[in-house]
């Protein structure tokens, strides 16, 4: 897929506070029963959790809840941010390894600043990834759990 190769076409700059912004995070299974999606979302320096059961690959089918989590989960939620690799935001590919070909689930991420949006399907399995995506991963899985207490 190509069509979000454009991502050359824009700088992020990610210290701009004066932007419409949006970071969409999280992981997926599409053969699952119950919560397959665990999604949460950066705006307005605040942190929401999905209310959604499944992920549809639908960036207009995300949807929170309305009452955002406690500021010390915003805080690691943020951090994580921070450390978003600019390999990543440079990048023409959206597509890393081969997200739940086999029942294995998949991380999302999502990148929206000014009406420009950038998104990523990410395999879970890491022998896969660029290294600097690996180290991400890693920091992503980390923080889930977290987020979910």
């Amino acid at each position: 897929m190509t069509l979000f190769s454009c991502a050359l076409l824009f700088s992020c700059d990610k210290e701009d506070n004066n932007s419409e912004f949006e970071y969409i995070f999280g992981s997926y299974a599409g053969e699952c029963f119950g919560n397959c999606a665990n999604f949460y979302k950066l705006e307005d320096e605040s942190l929401y959790a999905d209310d959604m059961e499944y992920f549809t690959h639908s960036l207009e089918e995300f949807t929170f809840k309305n009452s955002a989590l406690e500021q010390s989960k915003y805080i690691l939620a943020k951090e994580f941010y921070e450390d978003l690799p600019n390999e990543l935001i440079e990048s023409t590919e959206i597509t890393f390894g081969i997200p739940d070909a086999y029942d294995q689930g998949g991380y999302f991420i999502v990148y929206i600043e000014n009406n420009d949006t950038l998104f990523w399907n990410i395999d879970t399995n890491k022998e896969v990834l660029p290294e600097y995506l690996k180290n991400y991963i890693e920091k992503l899985e980390v923080l889930m759990p977290q987020l979910s207490e």
